[in-house]
């Protein structure tokens, strides 16, 4: 056996025993700006989300009155025709008829 076998203390400072917890530590320190910044951008996104769909729910909404206008628009002028067709032809057959007497 004549192997010598020799033991020193660990220093206090626990440097012999730093097994990269350190930069762990540091790699989590290191993190946490990122995350932070992350958790912004993701409620950022989340508030550009909500307006934009507010703004499409909006502009659907304003479409449908639009085209109601329209479709109202076109409903009206063609009664207006029709009546003019019909005051016109009225008159035309009145007239016919008075001159017949």
């Amino acid at each position: 056996m004549g192997q010598d076998y020799s033991y020193s203390q660990p220093s206090s400072s626990g440097e012999e025993y730093d097994f990269g917890y350190g930069c762990l530590l540091q790699g989590e320190a290191d993190g946490c700006p990122d995350e932070a910044e992350s958790s912004y951008n993701f409620e950022m996104s989340q508030k550009v989300l909500k307006v934009e769909k507010t703004i499409s729910d909006m502009a659907k909404k304003q479409s449908v009155v639009t085209n109601g206008l329209v479709l109202g628009v076109c409903v009206l002028g063609t009664l207006l025709v029709c009546l003019g067709l019909v005051v016109s032809a009225q008159a035309w057959f009145d007239g016919g008829s008075n001159t017949s007497l």
